[in-house]
């Protein structure tokens, strides 16, 4: 199979960032606070710098739209949602186009 538009591929995740509920944003904002005070004496300076440097926070789960601006601006990479696992002829075709994907979970 020959992939041509990866953005229209099946695995591909399209029009789901503001579809969040006030609920859903609230379990990120408790998971996000539990998570990151584990990553204060765990993770190396650059994941919490990153972190500043792409928004990521408590207040909203972050949107890929967003992220992707600072992204592709700072390291010319994006990040592309995804349903659950790829296969390699996608994943190389994501990393030729300078794509990562990121795993979607609905």
């Amino acid at each position: 199979m020959s992939i041509n538009n990866i953005h229209n591929h099946n695995m591909v995740v399209q029009d789901f960032e503001d579809n969040f509920t006030e609920n859903e944003h609230k379990v990120w904002s408790i998971l996000f606070d539990r998570q990151y005070k584990l990553l204060q004496d765990r993770a190396v300076d650059e994941i919490l710098d990153g972190m500043k440097v792409l928004g990521v926070c408590n207040k909203m789960i972050p949107k890929f739209s967003e992220i992707n601006a600072i992204l592709k601006r700072e390291t010319d990479f994006s990040i592309v949602p995804v349903r659950g696992f790829i296969d390699e002829e996608l994943f190389f075709k994501f990393l030729s186009e300078r794509k990562n994907r990121a795993r979607y979970i609905p």
